[in-house]
């Protein structure tokens, strides 16, 4: 039981809360004292520790302290982390699908602790996940039937058909975190409404299945494009001491707002977990450390006119901080933004951003350093737009000089996991098979159908595909069922005069090395003329070959 719910337990008794909390007080520092003996951890620590065990009766701090004293003091700088986990902790433990150790002390690290806990949570979250798809689904079905077809009858079925149409496409985002639901629901039915009315139309250039549509921006994207942006009512934080808007954008799908906060009794109000919203495993948020009026004024941060906090929102909930003088870019888990947030960050509101709160963005990681007067001048969006037109232009008859051309590109899209390119940069990538290869396995992570037709103009470029995608990603061959067509297409070109005649056996070369049970359906008569003309490919081939018998 948590301090807090032991407190109100004793107040629907009867009891006063001054009197519980004396009570717990004491309770928790006899406790201490105790394990302060037993352990040998100082009381100072041991004290400290009891501060952070969120339950009523202290159970977890004899655990904590010997964590401390084997560990070496091995635990989260913020007191709150380790609350959030042992508060998750003692509800998971009610649970009957639960297969973590329920006794503490069977965890001898807190790292062992958490990582228990996080994936029980996820665990947990998935289950969620799939009932409110299923709920999403049964709304989309009943107003676009998806159903199976006889072969034989040609009469349609009568139920819904859960493996098949927009159900799989629908879990699938929502197990990336693409897609929130019930939050997002409206946004899908929008997106698929008018994507059931495109599909009708002749003239929709756009990819007419939906699997073909790795993100729901990507679909809201295809199914919008040419349409001006409504106007759109949101609620915002209003003007008021301590808080101004600084600017808002609508872009990626989503509606942004960054607010300067100056005064600690904003912070304590806008940075806390009660004002944050949900995550998207409907978890609370932690809350940034500078909702503590001590860390807002602190040395580190020095918050308030001279030096604002600013925030972020997405969609009306705290997304991103950050501040000029610590530097520091924390995402709504506190947590230091990673790449694919700053580039985020920086194509919504770049340009409404104060010039140094841009430079302490861009600062975070060293592609966007080695792109600093390039982002800083022109922007994020132009700047990518303009890396990937040169290694286009770049681009000649070689695919090793391509593909030289293109890592800066593909860098790019492997730090910052794009999930929103532009429509400009997604007309570089349908010209390219290095670059639509790269998207590929560095940003969508996954098969992408409608760009096998790029890739596969480029022998090298298909091999790098296939061998990244099923060597790095582990993903199904099924996902590709016309690969070993396509390579056995260009082996047939192949020749060894010049190295681009060679390449051409390579996408053959990989498919034998990762599917070595295979090779006695390719025709001996081209093994021989691949070994004759190109011996290095050859040999990786031959690495994956089955010795006769």
């Amino acid at each position: 039981m948590t301090t807090w719910d032991y407190i109100i337990a004793g107040i629907l008794a009867g009891s006063s809360a001054k009197m519980l909390v004396e009570q717990l007080s004491q309770l928790k520092a006899d406790k201490a004292r105790s394990v302060a003996k037993r352990t040998g951890v100082p009381i100072e620590q041991v004290t400290a520790i009891a501060e952070i065990d969120p339950t009523a009766n202290g159970s977890y701090i004899e655990w904590l302290a010997k964590v401390v004293k084997n560990g070496g003091g091995n635990l989260p700088a913020e007191p709150e982390q380790i609350r959030t986990a042992i508060t998750s902790f003692e509800g998971l433990k009610k649970i009957p699908s639960f297969r973590g150790n329920k006794n503490v002390f069977s965890y001898p690290t807190y790292d062992d602790f958490e990582t228990v806990v996080n994936q029980s949570m996820n665990v947990s979250s998935m289950a969620k996940k799939e009932q409110e798809v299923k709920k999403l689904f049964a709304v989309i079905d009943e107003k676009f039937p998806l159903r199976l077809t006889d072969p034989e009858t040609g009469v349609l079925s009568d139920k819904p058909v859960l493996k098949a149409g927009y159900y799989p496409w629908l879990m699938a985002l929502a197990k990336k975190g693409d897609i929130i639901l019930p939050e997002d629901g409206g946004k899908v039915l929008d997106a698929i409404t008018k994507f059931e009315s495109k599909t009708q139309d002749p003239d929709f250039a756009s990819p007419r299945d939906i699997a073909r549509y790795p993100t729901l921006v990507s679909l809201v994207n295809a199914v919008t494009r040419g349409e001006t942006d409504e106007p759109i009512d949101r609620d915002r934080i209003p003007d008021g001491p301590g808080v101004q808007l600084v600017g808002t954008a609508q872009k990626y799908g989503h509606y942004y707002e960054l607010y300067a906060v100056t005064t600690s009794e904003q912070g304590s109000k806008l940075f806390n977990q009660a004002n944050m919203g949900r995550t998207p495993s409907g978890a609370g948020f932690s809350g940034w450390c500078v909702k503590d009026p001590t860390y807002f004024h602190s040395a580190q941060y020095c918050m308030g006119p001279n030096n604002p906090g600013y925030m972020f929102r997405r969609d009306g909930l705290a997304y991103a901080l950050s501040d000029i003088k610590s530097g520091s870019v924390k995402d709504r888990n506190d947590r230091d933004a990673n790449n694919a947030l700053t580039v985020e960050l920086l194509g919504s509101l770049q340009s409404q951003m104060p010039p140094k709160l841009v430079d302490a963005i861009i600062n975070k990681n060293p592609w966007s350093k080695k792109h600093y007067n390039e982002i800083k001048t022109n922007g994020i969006d132009n700047t990518v737009n303009a890396l990937f037109a040169k290694a286009v232009g770049e681009f000649g008859e070689s695919s090793t000089a391509s593909k030289i051309a293109a890592n800066d590109a593909i860098d790019f899209m492997k730090n910052f996991e794009w999930a929103h390119p532009s429509q400009k940069a997604l007309s570089y990538i349908y010209a390219n098979p290095w670059l639509a290869m790269g998207y590929a396995v560095r940003s969508i992570k996954d098969w992408v159908p409608e760009l096998h037709p790029v890739i596969e103009s480029a022998p090298a470029a298909l091999a790098a595909y296939y061998d990244f995608a099923m060597r790095d990603l582990r993903l199904d061959r099924s996902g590709y069922p016309d690969y070993k067509e396509k390579a056995l297409q260009w082996a047939a070109k192949g020749g060894g005069q010049t190295e681009d005649a060679a390449m051409c056996y390579l996408p053959l070369a990989f498919y034998i090395r990762h599917n070595p049970e295979d090779i006695d359906s390719i025709d001996p008569q081209l093994l021989e003329k691949i070994k004759k003309d190109s011996p290095a490919i050859w040999n990786v081939l031959s690495l994956s070959l089955k010795p006769k018998k």
